[in-house]
């Protein structure tokens, strides 16, 4: 990774001043993702079906299994492949539902 003139500036006042480097860190962009070989198939139409999603009232649902049986039918995919397609989608959707979830505000508790 190189280092702009930002970060440049940011790790030589890191390096003279050792509390402004957690600082400093929280600006690195993270590091790239490597995915495995093949992922990218999935990963893309997990990008590709979750527009496929109903509305939902104060929430987000899941993509619907027709919408992935749809979407595997018309990639060819089939049998045992439909199997770890589906799956793969489903486990990109729920932790995507779940991080979409914690974000929503919830209602305020009614004091009883």
């Amino acid at each position: 990774m190189t280092q702009g003139p930002t970060n440049t500036f940011l790790a030589k006042v890191a390096a003279e001043d050792p509390a402004a480097e957690a600082e400093f860190i929280k600006t690195l962009p993270p590091p790239a993702a490597e995915l495995l070989p093949g992922v990218e198939f999935y990963l893309s139409a997990f990008h590709d079906l979750m527009h496929d999603r109903p509305p939902a009232m104060g929430g987000v649902s899941f993509i619907p299994w027709a919408a992935i049986d749809r979407y595997a039918e018309r990639h060819g995919i089939d049998g045992d492949e439909f199997a770890v397609f589906f799956k793969l989608v489903r486990v990109c959707d729920a932790e995507f539902v779940a991080v979409m979830s914690a974000k929503r505000p919830r209602p305020m508790e009614v004091a009883g």
